[in-house]
């Protein structure tokens, strides 16, 4: 498969893969869950979402502050 962007390939994957586990896990109370690429997805849509209510649009720069680990 060869897809045009990014976006495009992972919707292709949460589309084909939506109710597995996807790679990705965040604490919660101090306990791990995992999540499924359908609810990933939904993150980032709503991540996106909030970014655009800011008024970010395309091609501005954003620096994102995350924990460092493995």
């Amino acid at each position: 498969m060869r897809f045009e962007t990014i976006p495009a390939m992972y919707n292709e994957l949460a589309n084909k893969y939506g109710n597995s586990k996807a790679a990705i896990r965040y604490k919660v109370q101090g306990v791990y869950k995992d999540i499924t690429h359908e609810e990933l997805r939904e993150m980032v849509e709503c991540f996106a979402l909030g970014l655009m209510e800011l008024g970010i649009r395309e091609r501005d720069r954003v620096g994102i502050v995350s924990e460092n680990r493995v």
